[in-house]
């Protein structure tokens, strides 16, 4: 079983070209600036509680916490990181 949570939209979070990296076609590449905030970091906590309790309640013994942390952009399009429209 995997849980997904929102990120909340940080201002400190951005995405920028990068200066010195440049693609194969010679393009500057992305610059990913981001970390979770304390909302994630407590929901992450939350859905892995609530993830073992459902499991737990059909009883099976095989049930076991595990937390894997996760790198931010590894497992969803996390929203916050870049300003667009303006």
């Amino acid at each position: 079983m995997e849980a997904y949570g929102e990120c909340l939209p940080q201002y400190r979070n951005r995405v920028y070209l990068d200066e010195t990296k440049k693609d194969k076609w010679g393009l500057p590449l992305l610059n990913i600036d981001m970390e979770y905030g304390e909302n994630e970091k407590k929901m992450r906590g939350d859905m892995i509680s609530d993830a073992k309790e459902m499991l737990e309640s059909s009883d099976p013994a095989w049930v076991t916490g595990v937390d894997h942390p996760s790198v931010p952009g590894s497992v969803i399009h996390e929203m916050g990181t870049a300003k667009n429209g303006q």
